[in-house]
């Protein structure tokens, strides 16, 4: 639902002055998270100590940062030379033996960052090329921990028939 919603996520692991194991406890929930909710990449996990304050300080420091990630706006140009990049690096697929063309990209909203590219063929995009876009995203625009939207639109045809 979180996901869905398009709200940043932190998980905080209250009580951290009773945990014995601490590196294994925060790894071991980073793996869950990874597993359970793969479309947040690098959720934010904050240990604290609500009574003796430790760890504090860092919550507030984690939700600016997640905050900012959610309102990010990313200029048309610098998206366009992402996506140049990154389909060069990995071409987009061809079903049917014809090659899938991204055109362009620009930003549609934020809270949560959204995306339209715009391609010839949008109903023929694989889920896995969407995913390595997405990814991709992430990693150059620094968007971990807020979920992203990415949309396939095409355009019309002007040889198409208009009947």
């Amino acid at each position: 639902m979180l996901a869905q919603e398009g709200r940043g996520l932190i998980i905080g692991l209250n009580k951290w002055d009773l945990v014995e194991n601490r590196q294994t406890l925060i790894s071991d929930t980073a793996h869950q998270l990874s597993l359970s909710l793969s479309q947040i990449r690098n959720v934010p996990i904050i240990p604290f100590s609500a009574e003796t304050g430790a760890g504090l300080h860092r919550i507030e420091r984690a939700v600016e940062d997640v905050y900012a990630k959610w309102n990010t706006r990313v200029p048309t140009a610098k998206l366009n030379e992402w996506l140049r990049g990154a389909t060069a690096e990995n071409p987009p697929p061809a079903p049917g033996g014809r090659r899938l063309k991204l055109r362009y990209i620009t930003q549609t909203t934020a809270r949560p960052p959204s995306f339209a590219v715009f391609c010839n063929k949008p109903k023929a995009m694989p889920k896995s090329y969407n995913r390595y876009l997405m990814n991709s995203l992430r990693d150059v625009f620094d968007l971990d921990g807020v979920p992203l939207r990415l949309f396939m639109r095409g355009g019309d045809n002007p040889y198409d028939s208009k009947t």
